[in-house]
């Protein structure tokens, strides 16, 4: 659906809808899979043409008491969601699947966007607890095959609840575009500067550094702040198409981080 304007809904579509889910095929209500730890296991094989427009997921460990629950209470870091598209050796997105729903640290929240929700009992709200539900929006278009394979980087086995639906199409436009994600970090990040300015981008920490033609969405930045310092300072900076790396000033320049995320004041 495009979300844009509810007048879409007044326009026949020429699209199948198809679903892939983790319903119990015996009819029961055992409606997940497990995935035992340090498995990887693919959960959706799609053919295309198709665009998957909603992913749902919820990952949990067996029911009983919660002491002697056999999940990791990082499940929601160690992880991995894996995309690929039309058959590619590596995926073109890689993350743990926590932080590709917008929740950093491995914690469970509740947030909505215009492309992404969660949502958790508000017992559990910031603590890393897997059980969250978890949803994506955003189009995914593909042209010959879309393959998802969720990998538990854990000892301990997980179970998940999912659904994917998608579009199957006679054919896409030619100019259509592939997501992509990624996941990075680093510990500890030196600060860049000790007087006040900035004139460059040397040290900056990287978001994203890519090649070809396509679109930044946006990212989802979780900060760890083990140095108890104000850190919304650094100006966010996007060059594009420069041949030159060190060419200065940027073809955008932000204000600081906070501003970056349309907030002010570390509010």
């Amino acid at each position: 659906m495009d979300f844009t304007s509810l007048d879409n809904l007044t326009t026949i579509k020429n699209f199948k809808a198809k679903r892939a889910s983790s319903y119990d095929l015996t009819g029961g209500n055992a409606d997940s899979i497990s995935i035992k730890g340090n498995e990887e296991k693919v959960i959706a094989n799609i053919d295309g043409p198709g665009k998957i427009k909603h992913i749902w997921c919820t990952i949990f460990g067996p029911w009983g008491p919660l002491d002697d629950r056999n999940f990791d209470i990082h499940a929601l870091r160690n992880t991995l969601i894996k995309i690929y598209w039309d058959n590619e050796q590596f995926p073109s997105i890689e993350c743990p699947i926590g932080d590709f729903f917008g929740l950093g640290h491995g914690k469970a929240y509740t947030y909505q966007c215009a492309i992404f929700s969660t949502s958790c009992n508000e017992a559990v709200s910031g603590q890393t607890n897997p059980r969250v539900a978890m949803n994506c929006w955003l189009p995914m278009p593909f042209l010959k095959n879309a393959k998802i394979v969720i990998k538990n980087e854990q000892k301990k086995n997980i179970s998940m609840y999912f659904y994917i639906d998608y579009e199957k199409h006679n054919s896409l436009p030619k100019d259509s575009v592939y997501l992509h994600a990624q996941f990075k970090r680093i510990n500890p990040l030196t600060p860049v500067i000790s007087d006040g300015k900035n004139l460059s981008d040397k040290d900056n920490y990287v978001i994203l550094e890519a090649k070809g033609r396509g679109h930044y969405i946006g990212t989802n930045m979780s900060i760890n702040n083990l140095g108890g310092c104000w850190w919304g300072e650094g100006d966010d900076m996007i060059f594009v198409d420069r041949d030159d790396k060190n060419s200065w000033p940027p073809d955008l320049h932000g204000t600081g981080s906070e501003d970056y995320f349309s907030h002010a004041w570390g509010c």
